[in-house]
């Protein structure tokens, strides 16, 4: 292994620390609604931002770097209106979700650009392919609620999202993220494949004075 980071290293971080913020937030919505079927959707949407986060800090544990503490300043903010007593349909508007899940028609897909970077190796690419899938199954399950949450919306616009559909990947995803809990954990306990200390991105290695 090189001390050279990878040129895709900041994108790896900046998704696990923002995917970790979502998954609190969202948790914390989930927790407060009052409204089963949101919390049902949430759960599941909470678990996945997580378990994402968790699985690209692991990579990035991997490569044998140190993800930093998050900076987002908005986060706190964001955790205390979700787990305010605004009505849901505030949440998915103050949140900032509403305009992500209906975008306009000039919004740039911000997916594709991930994969510009020929230099990522297998295992980071299948892992972005994952997030990517699940993101955008995860916009779809946001959408559907936030449009049966709107003025006029039919009662049963939320039906194609069951009790037990949620339930099962619940229990399922909550597996996933105590066990990639675990493996982050044992990762960050165990010295980088070529014996030293795990680093940092852009750290340098101590010139050596002639004697």
């Amino acid at each position: 292994m090189t001390d050279e980071s990878p040129t895709y290293l900041p994108l790896l971080k900046r998704i696990a620390q923002g995917e970790a913020g979502a998954g609190q937030y969202l948790r914390a919505w989930a927790d407060s609604t009052d409204d089963p079927d949101v919390a049902q959707v949430l759960n599941v949407v909470a678990l996945r931002e997580s378990e994402h986060g968790l699985a690209f800090e692991k990579r990035i544990c991997e490569l044998g770097f140190v993800l930093e503490p998050s900076v987002d300043a908005e986060l706190a903010g964001k955790v205390e209106i979700a787990g305010s007593d605004r009505t849901d349909l505030e949440k998915f508007q103050d949140l900032g979700l509403a305009a992500l899940l209906e975008p306009g028609e000039d919004t740039a897909d911000p997916f594709p650009a991930m994969f510009e970077d020929n230099s990522i190796d297998i295992q980071t690419s299948a892992l972005l392919g994952r997030f990517v899938g699940e993101e955008r199954d995860s916009g779809r399950l946001l959408l559907g609620c936030y449009q049966a949450l709107k003025p006029g919306a039919k009662p049963d616009s939320m039906d194609e999202v069951t009790l037990a559909d949620v339930c099962s990947a619940v229990e399922q995803l909550q597996g996933q993220v105590d066990a990639m809990q675990a493996s982050v954990a044992e990762l960050k306990a165990k010295p980088s494949p070529n014996g030293r200390a795990r680093r940092k991105a852009g750290a340098r290695k101590p010139s050596k004075r002639k004697r």
